[in-house]
């Protein structure tokens, strides 16, 4: 035996890609013979796939649907007093300035005396967030991928952006200091994504929390600033460290802040009395999931105090007794898409604010037991976490026959159907697995790509073209849904 292949690696579950072969010490395996060559790694499992026309799968929908959602309406949730979705572009008084519009008012679905507006107006409203149409705003996929390509109202995009929310602060019946509890939801992601090509681009994408980390003191901003007239730029000397989503109460600024990957802070204090604040890391832990998410702020007043806790989806975050508390506070008009609280280097009270799409706000006038949660969550996530349809493409060798290389090689394609960003993958027929380390452009001729290859490939092979991880349905996405969507029946 002169050739042995070290073991080969685990297909995926779930439409993850499988595990690359090991190419392991064989001096360890065999006493005198080399390894000169490692295995080839599983291919990427399907855990579901729909086959057109076959009616043993008509009952599959129930997999890849959250079962029981329920729309936020009073009927289904009696305890609502709000509800702000970007779903009903009805609900929206907008502005067009040239190829964007931008939100001057966005009104409660349920309750037409609740609302947002945008008072303040910038240069052109460059002080208001947008209102962007998947398919339709400039670059709109870099805005809206989060979020399954739907329609979502964007903060900080052309500057510092806020707005007061009108009718429930201090309100008889709804936000009151004596009220039993209250839950506060959002679906959100803070920042916008590449989209299909590197060209499309959110405007001031890179202000993205995944994006920003700390710097070395304040002269290294994180993210941007307000002035307390709702002027400024995000980034500058002394802005505000964190991304500021809200303020609903005076006192110590809530905020996310992403340091780096893998550690992240978060700290929050709707509703509380005395300055009090809560501190916790989320579930990202610092590292973009490439989907937004549920945010939840759910508190209840009993004798011991309040119990204060933060939903992530429906996976608690964070859970702490506050003792002593027996009242909650609230502004006359919370704020949306900023914070202030916070003291600049140079002794300058500032304001953080959020830079990013959010396509539901929630407002309950008592903490969400945990069905009802989940059949908030699963109301959104079936519109808002679905990955959109994805296509296989054929692609082709060209002329020559490439030799296996685990490292960085170059081979040639006689075309790409599309942009192909690194991280990609190609299965040949033969079984070989090209992996993409560097992106490589739309091409209708022959076009050079980077990558790895796991076994020779002869010259005009055809092989598959997967699409990348993050347009499937998998485990690692903890969206919910098992397996990818392969066409529009989905």
């Amino acid at each position: 035996m002169t050739i042995k292949l070290s073991p080969g690696g685990n297909g995926g579950i779930f439409g993850e890609d499988g595990l690359d072969g090991l190419n392991a010490n064989a001096g360890a395996l065999f006493a005198n013979e080399l390894d000169e060559k490692p295995g080839i790694g599983g291919k990427g499992g399907e855990a579901i796939k729909i086959i057109a026309g076959n009616s043993n799968y008509s009952n599959l929908n129930s997999l890849l649907d959250y079962p029981e959602a329920l729309e936020p309406t009073t009927a289904n949730f009696p305890s609502l007093l709000a509800w702000f979705t970007s779903s009903d572009a009805s609900k929206f008084n907008l502005t067009t300035s040239g190829s964007y519009k931008h939100v001057d008012k966005w009104t409660s679905k349920n309750d037409a005396n609740v609302y947002i507006t945008f008072p303040w107006t910038g240069s052109s409203n460059n002080n208001k967030p947008l209102y962007i149409e998947a398919g339709t705003t400039t670059n709109s996929i870099s805005y809206t991928k989060p979020f399954n390509e739907k329609n979502i109202v964007f903060f900080g995009a052309t500057h510092a952006t806020a707005g007061k929310l009108v009718g429930l602060g201090n309100v008889s019946g709804k936000l009151e200091m004596d009220m039993d509890g209250f839950e506060i939801v959002y679906f959100l992601y803070p920042g916008a994504m590449v989209g299909d090509t590197p060209t499309q681009l959110a405007l001031a994408w890179a202000n993205s929390a995944f994006r920003i980390f700390e710097g070395n003191n304040h002269r290294n901003p994180l993210s941007g600033k307000f002035f307390a007239n709702g002027t400024g730029t995000r980034n500058g000397r002394s802005a505000g460290m964190g991304w500021g989503l809200h303020q609903w109460t005076l006192g110590p600024a809530a905020l996310l802040y992403y340091t780096d990957q893998e550690k992240n802070m978060i700290s929050e204090n709707t509703g509380l009395l005395n300055n009090k604040v809560t501190y916790f890391s989320d579930f990202t832990n610092g590292k973009s999931p490439n989907r937004a998410w549920m945010y939840s702020i759910s508190a209840s007043r009993h004798s011991g105090g309040i119990t204060y806790e933060i939903y992530n989806d429906l996976n608690k975050v964070h859970s702490q007794v506050l003792p002593g508390l027996q009242r909650f506070k609230w502004f006359g008009e919370p704020i949306i898409g900023k914070n202030s609280g916070l003291n600049a280097a140079n002794g300058n009270v500032i304001y953080a604010g959020w830079y990013g799409g959010i396509s539901d706000i929630a407002v309950f006038k008592k903490s969400l037991l945990p069905d009802e949660r989940a059949a908030l969550f699963s109301y959104i996530a079936n519109q808002k976490l679905r990955v959109p349809a994805v296509r296989y493409y054929t692609v082709t060798s060209f002329a020559a026959l490439y030799k296996a290389n685990a490292q960085d090689m170059i081979m040639y394609l006689t075309s790409t159907p599309e942009y192909i960003f690194a991280g990609r993958k190609i299965i040949f027929s033969n079984g070989a697995v090209f992996k993409f380390t560097h992106d490589a452009p739309q091409s209708g001729s022959n076009v050079k790509i980077r990558g790895t290859l796991s076994a020779d490939v002869p010259a005009s092979t055809s092989g598959t073209l997967y699409p990348i991880e993050s347009k499937r349905n998998t485990v690692s996405l903890k969206n919910g849904f098992a397996g990818f969507n392969e066409g529009p029946q989905w």
